[in-house]
């Protein structure tokens, strides 16, 4: 769901244990990571200041189309596969 809400332009608010969606939503500005042990640290200015901040659902939907797109996920499963293909069975 991380995927479509960001694909839709929409910054989405995850736990740190959500591994690769903290991961993508912090490399990216995507969003706010926060940790659950810690719920009062959650920043709400700072949410609401991405909600506010100009053409942010422009940026986020880009670069999660650029992230996700399953052209670019069928290219890099096809180079894999023909790699794997040629290596030698195990026996």
């Amino acid at each position: 769901k991380v995927a479509e809400y960001l694909c839709a332009g929409l910054p989405v608010i995850v736990n740190r244990y959500c591994g690769g969606a903290a991961r993508v939503i912090t490399q990216h500005a995507l969003g706010v990571v926060y940790d659950p042990s810690q719920l009062a640290a959650l920043d709400v200015n700072r949410i609401s200041e991405l909600v506010k901040e100009p053409g942010v659902r422009d940026r986020i939907s880009s670069t999660a189309r650029q992230l996700f797109d399953y052209t670019v996920h069928a290219r890099q499963y096809a180079y894999l596969y023909r790699r794997l293909s040629r290596a030698s069975p195990c026996e």
